[in-house]
């Protein structure tokens, strides 16, 4: 299984994971979050969310979620790649993201780096008034 990283603002990864546990009721151990305070100091947690890649990875990789590109979460995802050889980052994290991640964790690094950012991308729709699209006679 890959191992999954979510590198967030505040507590949303952690809440993240805590929705996907809820749901998976058997979520693997193989899911961290770091949550990345607004005043956050990146080197001081560098190390922090590398010992976390270390905690997860089976020697398979690891998928980093992260929320914002170019805020301080993602700088921080992205400051992990030169440290561990098997990781990929795919920004803009949601709840659908997340379970597709979790769903597909026994691919290769890279197809479960696509299937995050399909599960993603499908995840988001627009919704429309169902009253607007059935007007009464």
């Amino acid at each position: 299984m890959i191992g999954i990283v979510l590198i967030t603002h505040g507590h949303i990864g952690a809440s993240l994971l805590e929705a996907a546990r809820a749901t998976f009721y058997t979520l693997p151990t193989l899911a961290s979050a770091v949550c990345v305070p607004n005043d956050a100091d990146l080197d001081a947690l560098l190390e922090q969310a590398s010992q976390q890649v270390r905690k997860v990875n089976q020697n398979r990789g690891v998928l980093v979620l992260t929320d914002i590109l170019g805020s301080s979460a993602s700088n921080l995802a992205h400051r992990l790649l030169p440290r561990h050889r098997e990781l990929r980052v795919v920004t803009g994290v949601n709840l659908p993201m997340l379970f597709r991640s979790i769903n597909y964790a026994h691919l290769n690094l890279q197809q479960l780096a696509q299937k995050a950012l399909s599960g993603g991308n499908e995840g988001i729709v627009l919704s429309h008034d169902t009253k607007e699209n059935h007007h009464s006679e």
